[in-house]
């Protein structure tokens, strides 16, 4: 559990809030296939979010006025929330700066955090969510979460200088792990190579 490993790093044992108690709950934009355009607001999609972090290989555009209150915003977390492939979701995003005229569907949901902090992003990937949210058997065997699931859902909640460090061991991590995926698909792509100009 999270607050078990807090307790290990600091030796403390922190307070448990709901998670609707630092973070807002945004859902995404309802479009109609007239909308699709190819240039305008970029909707961000389940397909959007690979390994973690944001993939633009699968862009979708709309062409329509999008309310301020529906334009992401820097270190919000986007979350699948409705697919009907039930391994996707769950599964989340960090939106980094300069993300202008940007949206997300309908089947996604901002969770925005009110801590000047990514702790929540953190926790939202950690088995102590999954565990509340598929709580039947702790893995993801529904299509959905509601914002009534989220309402519901508990995190220990460090004070700003504990979540910030908590923060930043946990993003090293996550930027290891990415250049090792770069590392390992440029080599897969070197033996492609390789093996073409071998086996002629």
């Amino acid at each position: 559990m999270l607050n078990k490993v807090f307790s290990n790093i600091n030796g403390n044992i922190y307070p448990t809030v709901y998670l609707s108690e630092v973070a807002d709950f945004l859902q995404g934009l309802t479009y109609s296939p007239s909308d699709v355009s190819v240039s305008g607001y970029l909707v961000l999609r389940s397909s959007n979010i690979q390994n973690g972090v944001l993939s633009f290989d699968d862009c979708v555009y709309v062409d329509k006025k999008v309310d301020e209150s529906l334009q992401v915003k820097c270190d919000d977390v986007i979350m699948c929330v409705r697919n009907g492939s039930k391994k996707l979701v769950g599964k989340t995003a960090l939106i980094p700066n300069n993300m202008a005229m940007t949206t997300w569907g309908a089947f996604m949901m901002i969770i925005r955090s009110k801590l000047n902090d990514t702790y929540i992003f953190h926790y939202l990937n950690s088995q102590m969510f999954f565990s509340q949210v598929f709580k039947d058997t702790g893995t993801a065997t529904i299509n959905q979460i509601t914002k009534g699931i989220l309402n519901e859902c508990k995190l220990p909640l460090p004070p700003e200088t504990a979540r910030k460090q908590i923060s930043k061991m946990l993003s090293s991590f996550d930027v290891k792990i990415q250049n090792a995926e770069m590392c390992l698909t440029t080599l897969v792509e070197l033996k492609k190579a390789l093996l073409q100009q071998l086996f002629i």
